[in-house]
């Protein structure tokens, strides 16, 4: 299974993807004593704050850091297109061979 990613767009135009690890997740269900769908938006700007603490990449307190966010959402890679394999057209025999009928 791929591991969850946010990303993080900054009102600048920035953009950073950080991966969400445990201790980013653990962080934000104690932030809110667990997590439901009734502050789902606010859970998702902890959870990339968090992840971005959690990775060293940010030392701003949270409320300073939520002054600075313009987006954060779920990230998915790019899905990677399918390794093509040349396929090998079978064999045709060749008419003007002799065949043996033995």
């Amino acid at each position: 299974m791929a591991a969850k990613k946010v990303k993080v767009t900054y009102q600048d135009g920035r953009e950073e993807i950080v991966k969400v690890l445990p201790r980013a997740t653990v962080m934000t269900e104690q932030h809110f004593n667990g997590m439901n769908s009734e502050n789902a938006a606010a859970i998702g700007y902890h959870l990339g704050w968090a992840s971005l603490v959690t990775l060293k990449k940010e030392t701003l307190d949270y409320e300073t850091w939520l002054d600075r966010v313009e987006d954060v959402e779920v990230y998915e890679d790019p899905e990677k297109p399918d390794e093509t394999t040349d396929e090998i057209p079978p064999t045709q025999p060749d008419p003007t061979a002799d065949v043996s009928s033995e």
